[in-house]
């Protein structure tokens, strides 16, 4: 039985991300404790200098998952020469991490009139499209397909 090989890194991007958000809670913790004054706002060093405008390019390059997701790919190019479990799970988690808080970052900085439509068609379509269905099916073939023999 094959054991895959084993393909991850622990990605920049990631480790930059948390090393922030990290700085950034020490600081505003110590604002609660009046050793330091004014909370910070988490805003990615490398965002502080750009227009936060550019919608389109926000994520860029604090959010940029392009070397992840191609990472978790390669995990997957050759059925004879596999990514490991733990690869799958530490690259979809530094995936899902960075991306939350990117969520989480556009949000904060976006208009009450543009978070009123973005949650109006994820409601939409999280009520009236497949998209549960299509989830529990996804879920149910990949226990079908077992593990790599």
């Amino acid at each position: 039985m094959s054991k895959g090989t084993p393909k991850a890194i622990v990605h920049p991007v990631f480790i930059k991300r948390l090393k922030q958000m990290a700085q950034v809670a020490e600081h505003n913790a110590k604002v609660l404790k009046a050793e330091e004054t004014n909370r910070k706002w988490l805003v990615p060093e490398d965002l502080e200098a750009q227009d936060l405008f550019d919608i389109p390019n926000l994520h860029k390059p604090s959010f940029d998952r392009v070397q992840v997701n191609t990472n978790y790919v390669e995990c997957f190019k050759s059925v004879k020469d596999m990514g490991t479990n733990a690869d799958v799970i530490s690259l979809k988690h530094q995936m899902d991490y960075v991306s939350a808080e990117e969520r989480a970052f556009r949000f904060r900085h976006a208009s009450v009139c543009r978070c009123i439509a973005h949650a109006g068609a994820r409601r939409w379509f999280q009520g009236t499209g497949p998209l549960f269905e299509y989830i529990q099916k996804v879920e149910e073939e990949i226990i079908q397909a077992g593990g790599v023999e």
